[in-house]
């Protein structure tokens, strides 16, 4: 999901909003990591594993109302998202990816 990095919550601290954000984007992680695991790929599967952690320390950052938290797990949260978006997608010419 990229609705964590589209908003303007982390910029503007709004703080419950990321907290919501958080929240999906752990969800995703969860789901995320259940696929790599079927496909029996370790390394994607801790991708997701450290994302999801990640999505979680900003949940508990947002809920602090820590700015610098926020700014510094949300960086966290996006680099997971793109080591694992590098790795296993292939970027389409219409913007959308596939799974390789």
């Amino acid at each position: 999901r990229r609705v964590l990095f589209r908003s303007k919550a982390i910029g503007a601290d709004d703080f419950d909003a990321v907290a919501t954000l958080a929240v999906q984007a752990r969800e995703a992680f969860a789901v995320t990591e259940t696929y790599w695991k079927e496909k029996n790929d370790g390394e994607a599967a801790g991708q997701a594993l450290e994302g999801y952690k990640s999505a979680a320390d900003l949940n508990v950052v947002a809920g602090f109302k820590n700015k610098e938290g926020v700014a510094y797990s949300a960086m966290e949260v996006k680099n997971s998202c793109g080591a694992c978006h590098t790795k296993h997608r292939d970027q389409q010419p219409d913007g959308t990816s596939l799974i390789k």
